[in-house]
């Protein structure tokens, strides 16, 4: 077989750097479209708005061109300016200290705010303020030029920055909120790579590829392009300034973001997600029979004649190469099974990464966009957070729900995970940070639903918000630089490491139902702002348990006298005392009727889940003070053998004795 290629003209694509006109030019589109037709980008959630304390000023001067020496930038104090300005907003990686050539300090602050030398800049700097002016616009707030930075060479201004810092982490949300766009260097991973890069052409633009062999009567050709499917996911959602745990809260409360990837320029909004291949957008879908009549992924097939190749090369098509059998197959389970070969647990993640974060090319008009993003069809983290801020899972609302709606794909635990997922796979310099780079977030959906947030999860749900579990294995635990846990351990926040939550289906279009809830909460401790003095007392059916076995894939244990694995346990971290640990019980929460994946088993599934705890303190004998247990993982039935053993088993789970104990926020120990 003989292949040869030939690259076709592409006007999109033609230039070579991402800080083209052109690519200013469809920038401004976006933007355009996206403050004339999106109702919900427009809006500002239920974020109270203020402006920065600090902005920068620039402008370019009558002779400016981009990448040139600005006339002013200089920085402004925003309660002498007019309180109605539009500003953008600065989203990127700082890398290593060394590289951070000019910043914020308390000695220089009076100086900044005469003028600022363009040169002394970082490379990202100077083009978040290329792309300011090119954009069309005068103020842009960049964190390391409008926030007091700590300053090594003057020990007596530390505490000046400090509070500095500590008064402006709490605007965080209220700045990007606010903000008409944020800019956002995502193909970089430190403040010398820039926003601006040079694309490949092999990557952006169709390939005609010519196939031809002895057998064939005459050349066949198909046309290939870069996989649009995973191209967002791949070059935004894998990019290096997304995996900073920081930029979660910055991306989802941004009601605009204008990605500079390293292979090309990405457009994110509300309604709609686009780029230089889509310029007119893709919007996020859940279901695999969603994609039926969506070009992409798909076979391209043959083109064998040269009428279809003219044909193809008028309407300026570009296929994907990618098999049709990617379009057809079924998400897989929310959790991986631990049993499975690593090759199955790679496939796992592979598959459900992309169901998770889909994307299907939209055609339709960006004003039929109002109001999506709270379709429960949606997918993603971003369409998760409008819909805890929407008016579906406030107070009110929550008080009329039945069983169904407690666990499952709209639940709001289901929907807070969706965000809580992907956060904390980020990566943070401070451990100490671990909720405070979510607090915009927190602030947003507390106003929404006016539930109380403790330590990562709200008091409303602690009963599924507490069933999070590592999903890619035992984390760390998160201690601040004097060895204090920066959240008590029965939330997620406490470990580094993945996390998330198995309340869904394992089908997508099926939902899961709550068949039983066995544990009641007695009391929380919501007042303290301790670690470990964050407690909650739990009532509910504690069976005592042997340590946990390690067959080298897999965790598990013993329920009764099975004589076999009964039960999954996922470990929030591994300690080299687990697999002789006394003291252990499982706290079962839910009974749940699950329905199987597989279309050809439709039979309802039993599944019980709960934690799995430690004893560290004994109560007293009056009952005034109970047991005192601490999380070590969480534990479910699924993924075991179907049979009679283990319809016992969660027989005596259900059955074990009713106590009541107290949850501790770290033993210490």
């Amino acid at each position: 077989m003989l292949l040869t290629t030939t690259m076709t003209a592409s006007p999109t694509t033609k230039y070579g750097y991402t800080n083209s006109p052109e690519h200013f030019e469809q920038a401004r589109k976006w933007l355009t479209m996206c403050r004339e037709d999106h109702k919900l980008c427009n809006g500002i959630g239920n974020t109270q708005l203020e402006l920065p304390t600090r902005l920068l000023y620039v402008s370019g001067g009558k002779d400016w061109k981009p990448g040139t020496q600005p006339e002013i930038i200089k920085l402004v104090q925003t309660n002498q300016t007019k309180s109605c300005l539009e500003y953008l907003a600065f989203s990127h990686c700082w890398g290593p200290p060394s590289e951070m050539q000019f910043r914020l300090l308390a000695r220089n602050i009076d100086s900044c705010c005469e003028g600022i030398d363009f040169s002394l800049l970082s490379q990202n700097m100077q083009d978040a303020i290329t792309a300011t002016l090119s954009l069309g616009f005068s103020y842009i707030w960049i964190d390391s030029l409008c926030i007091i930075q700590r300053d090594d060479a003057e020990d007596a201004d530390h505490e000046v920055s400090r509070k500095d810092w500590v008064a402006e982490a709490k605007k965080m949300g209220s700045v990007y909120a606010g903000a008409v766009c944020t800019v956002a260097s995502t193909g970089s991973s430190s403040s010398s790579g820039g926003c601006f890069h040079e694309r490949s052409r092999a990557n952006l633009e169709p390939c005609k590829i010519g196939v031809s062999s002895s057998t064939a009567l005459s050349p066949g050709w198909i046309y290939a392009r870069s996989d649009d499917v995973f191209d967002f996911e791949r070059n935004v959602d894998l990019a290096p300034l997304n995996s900073r745990g920081w930029v979660m809260q910055e991306r989802l409360l941004s009601r605009r973001v204008l990605h500079f990837g390293a292979g090309a320029m990405y457009w994110e909004c509300g309604g709609r997600s686009a780029s230089e291949l889509n310029p007119h957008g893709y919007t996020y879908k859940r279901y695999p029979e969603d994609f039926k009549d969506n070009y992409s992924p798909e076979m391209s097939g043959y083109i064998n004649t040269r009428a279809d190749v003219a044909r193809a090369e008028r309407e300026g098509r570009g296929f994907t190469w990618a098999s049709e059998e990617m379009r057809r197959r079924r998400p897989p389970p929310v959790m991986i099974d631990p049993d499975a070969a690593p090759g199955s647990q790679a496939v796992w993640r592979h598959k459900r990464g992309f169901w998770k974060n889909i994307l299907k090319i939209d055609e339709a008009s960006w004003a039929d966009d109002d109001g999506d993003m709270r379709d429960g069809d949606r997918a993603g983290f971003r369409a998760a957070f409008e819909r805890l801020r929407g008016d579906k899972h406030s107070v009110e609302a929550a008080a009329g729900e039945d069983a169904t709606q407690v666990v499952g794909r709209d639940s709001f635990s289901q929907v807070w995970y969706d965000v809580v997922e992907p956060y904390s796979r980020g990566k943070l310099t401070a451990p100490a940070d671990k909720l405070i780079a979510l607090k915009g977030i927190e602030d947003e959906v507390a106003r929404a639903t006016r539930f109380t947030y403790l330590w990562g999860v709200w008091k409303e749900r602690l009963l599924t918000d507490l069933l999070w579990f590592a999903i890619e294995g035992p984390g760390r635990r998160l201690l601040d630089e004097h060895g204090v846990p920066v959240a008590p351990t029965w939330s997620w926040a406490s470990i580094e490491g993945a996390v998330a939550l198995d309340l869904l289906p394992e089908n997508s279009r099926r939902d899961i139902e709550r068949k039983e809830t066995l544990v009641t909460i007695a009391d929380v401790d919501s007042e303290t702002d301790s670690p470990q003095k964050a407690t909650v007392d739990i009532n509910g059916p504690l069976l005592s348990i042997s340590a946990p076995a390690y067959d080298g894939i897999a965790w598990h244990i013993e329920i009764g006298q099975t004589g076999y694995a009964s039960a999954r346990v996922f470990p929030d971290v591994v300690t080299p005392d687990i697999c002789q640990m006394a003291g252990l019980a499982c706290l079962s929460f839910f009974v749940l009727d699950r329905e199987k994946n597989d279309i050809a088993i439709r039979s309802p599934r039993e599944d019980i889940q709960g934690l799995v705890l430690r004893l560290v303190a004994r109560g007293r004998g009056n009952g005034t003070v109970q047991d005192v247990y601490e999380r070590v993982g969480y534990f479910t039935t699924s993924y075991v053998a179907r049979s009679h053993d283990s319809r016992k088993a969660r027989q005596t789970l259900k059955n074990a004795e009713v106590k009541t104990l107290r949850l501790t926020g770290w033993s210490g120990l």
